[in-house]
């Protein structure tokens, strides 16, 4: 009954939090995440407005990408609001066209199949979903996912169509566009011309999307002696221009309060010749984020860009200023465009939540090397030693803009004995015997031997790899930037080939559920070793190096505080005693504060929490930044 009721009462601040504001609400652009489909054959043109003639002849075309003929057969068109099926029959060929009219007399273009009897598009909107054959139907492609009205297209007048845009890796509302009443194909019932394309190439070859953009330039075609429209310029090899860094979260103010407009990107070039801009764009797949480049970009050099003027970075003269919607705190994905209309780069291709960077501490996300794809285990919360950018107010900004990325040495290697291969050390890193060796986020066992399960469990190992006996006075341990305050290490040695453990309870750094970095300093603050994770899986397991004090850092490692680390959960190492508490207990506040007073707080902005856990019945863990406390 006491969780039902503390369930509630969070539930209700949450919701009471988003009234007042306090906690952001989710607009349509924000809530779609592209889903990755084969998009073998597309759903690539709709005309639900019907035509000029007749707004009930209404049509559908799809479009096979792919090299060879593909067997409709079993395959079906749905909708879920109304409910609507349109089974398939049929084969389209590749590269071909598959049209399906409401009506043979619909256009004077011949049709592959007709709607079934009571099946209609709603002007309205509707969300589209093209299934295959298989037992279990596999989505393949999908319009007008978001379930809104219709991103595209005409109910009145000329009764343009909606077409598909290509290029896009993910169906989303930039996907389409209108006709654009020059390029049609076909007639109408009544003998007008279509606005268009059945059965032929969309207008949309290389559109110009409707969106609050200015000044967005149109790509100019050379008519070929063939009569077919071709790009004149030519596309710029994969990630020969790079999105570097991203502060989608903004910055913070010196008195930790959100600069949440703040944002800033930073481009790279990695190529050995400068790269002129024009022309360049930076588009966003699931919302109406997007910059038109200008300028020039050196040969191994940064572009920085701001966001509505130069007081983002105040002591780092900006490249660009741009001025667009906001980039999503809760993830976008972004593509870098040549002049050719080629996707040269992205940024969290798949548009889900950001892979790195913290909207708590507003630090950058940052491309972890020149030659990385994007793919998540690319991008790292930046957690670097030394900074020197500055945000509007004079403090210190948490990221890397117009200088090399910490992310870049994120892994360093470890001068060991002689018995090992030394490899070169990545720069930022000095080599030491001395590294981070396993910690525990989420404890479910009584580490620390004080009698009870709590936070004060956590803990963090170093691991001495050399033959000496080592002094760690002055060195210093630390999560993310900006977050727990460091803890500095006493008059205590680490003996040769040996493990020292410290415990939460006596360094109070606290590791968030959420997403955190652990890094060991040198008494010189030397940065030596550093460890970020996006995410911590599940309570109980730590993280550790395995091979022991030498490999690379894995989730799932049974907890072994001074002991070798070992992999796979034991059974019985997750815990399942809870010592309950009736309150939460917090740094720096009365501990007669009960929870009703704690989650009324006004720091939402600061809410990092594992509520899967909490209503798991496991503990939960809040970091509000200069406060914590854990719920049970």
């Amino acid at each position: 009954m006491q969780r039902k009721l503390v369930s509630l009462l969070l539930l209700a601040a949450i919701a009471s939090m988003v009234l007042s504001g306090i906690v952001p609400t989710v607009s349509r652009a924000e809530k779609q995440k592209p889903l990755e489909l084969p998009m073998t054959v597309v759903i690539n043109e709709i005309a639900w407005g019907g035509t000029a003639a007749n707004d009930n002849h209404e049509w559908i075309e799809l479009y096979n990408k792919s090299a060879s003929d593909v067997t409709l057969n079993d395959w079906k068109i749905t909708s879920l609001s109304p409910v609507m099926e349109i089974p398939l029959v049929g084969i389209i060929p590749a590269g071909g066209y598959f049209l399906i009219e409401a009506t043979e007399i619909a256009t004077n273009v011949s049709s592959d199949q007709l709607f079934p009897d009571g099946v209609t598009l709603l002007d309205s909107g509707m969300s589209l979903s093209l299934f295959d054959s298989s037992t279990t139907p596999l989505l393949i492609d999908t319009a007008n996912s978001t379930e809104g009205g219709w991103p595209a297209g005409q109910n009145d007048g000329t009764r343009c169509t909606m077409e598909r845009i290509p290029g896009f890796e993910f169906e989303t509302d930039l996907a389409w566009a209108s006709n654009d009443e020059i390029h049609k194909n076909g007639t109408d019932n009544g003998g007008n011309l279509l606005c268009g394309s059945p059965k032929s190439s969309n207008s949309t070859l290389n559109p110009t999307p409707t969106s609050t953009f200015t000044n967005t330039p149109t790509l100019t075609f050379t008519p070929s002696p063939t009569g077919t429209r071709e790009n004149t310029p030519t596309p710029s090899a994969a990630r020969a221009l790079m999105i570097n860094e991203i502060g989608w979260m903004g910055t913070i103010s010196l008195d930790k309060i959100p600069y949440s407009n703040d944002e800033w990107l930073e481009l790279y070039n990695p190529t050995d010749k400068a790269i002129k801009l024009d022309g360049w764009l930076i588009r966003s797949d699931d919302t109406l984020f997007g910059i038109d480049l200008a300028g020039e970009i050196p040969s191994g050099g940064f572009f920085l860009l701001e966001r509505n003027d130069d007081n983002v970075i105040s002591n780092i003269k900006a490249d660009q200023i741009f001025s667009s919607i906001l980039l999503s705190n809760y993830g976008d994905s972004l593509r870098l465009i040549d002049p050719s209309g080629t996707v040269i780069d992205t940024a969290n291709k798949g548009g889900t939540s950001w892979p790195a960077g913290s909207s708590i501490t507003s630090c950058s996300m940052e491309r972890s090397g020149t030659s990385k794809a994007d793919v998540p285990g690319s991008w790292f919360t930046s957690a670097g030693g030394t900074y020197t950018a500055k945000g509007r107010d004079g403090n210190l900004i948490c990221g890397s803009p117009k200088a090399k990325n910490w992310a870049y040495s994120v892994t360093p290697t470890v001068t060991v004995a002689a018995s090992r291969t030394p490899t070169s050390t990545p720069t930022g890193f000095i080599p030491s015997s001395i590294i981070l060796n396993e910690f525990v986020v989420q404890p479910r066992e009584d580490f620390n031997k004080d009698g009870k399960i709590n936070t004060g469990d956590s803990f963090i190992e170093l691991i001495n790899l050399s033959s000496s006996r080592v002094s760690l006075k002055n060195w210093r341990i630390d999560d993310q930037l900006f977050d727990s305050s460091p803890y500095f290490i006493g008059d205590v040695s680490i003996d040769a080939n040996s493990r020292l453990v410290f415990y939460n309870k006596d360094t109070n750094v606290f590791l968030s559920s959420g997403s955190d970095s652990v890094r060991l300093f040198k008494a010189n603050q030397t940065l030596v070793d550093v460890f970020t994770y996006t995410f911590n899986p599940k309570p109980g397991p730590s993280w550790c190096r395995f091979m022991d004090g030498y490999g690379p850092w894995t989730f799932n490692c049974v907890p072994s505080p001074e002991k070798a680390n070992i992999l796979g959960v034991d059974p019985g190492s997750a815990g399942s005693e809870i010592i309950p508490v009736e309150k939460c207990s917090l740094t720096g506040l009365p501990e007669a504060i009960q929870f009703a007073e704690c989650e009324a707080m006004n720091m939402m902005r600061f809410f990092r929490a594992g509520t899967a856990s909490f209503f798991e019945g496991l503990p939960m863990i809040i970091d509000l930044g200069n406060i914590k406390f854990q719920i049970e």
